[in-house]
């Protein structure tokens, strides 16, 4: 169902950079305290959540790619393109 190793791919990426702009913020003064910690967990289970959508929609996006290709091809193998140009 799902690719792990895509899954720990996407979700290794999206937390790396929240955790640099974080970092960036609490350096600046911008996010301190129990704020930096509420803003981390919060950042860090949407990320688990997007980690495990992403595989996902990106074989729906796959599928309608290929989808459309076939229809193309069927379109120029009828001749119809012809008539478009």
């Amino acid at each position: 169902m799902y690719d792990t190793l895509q899954v720990e791919n996407v979700y290794d990426s999206l937390t790396a950079k929240i955790k640099t702009d974080l970092d960036i913020q609490h350096t600046k003064g911008r996010l301190k305290g129990s704020d930096y910690a509420h803003v981390y967990a919060t950042l860090m289970a949407r990320c688990l959540d997007l980690s495990f959508k992403a595989p996902v929609e990106e074989k729906q996006i796959d599928s309608v790619n290929k989808d459309i290709d076939l229809k193309t091809q069927e379109i120029i193998s009828a001749g119809i393109a012809d008539g478009i140009k």
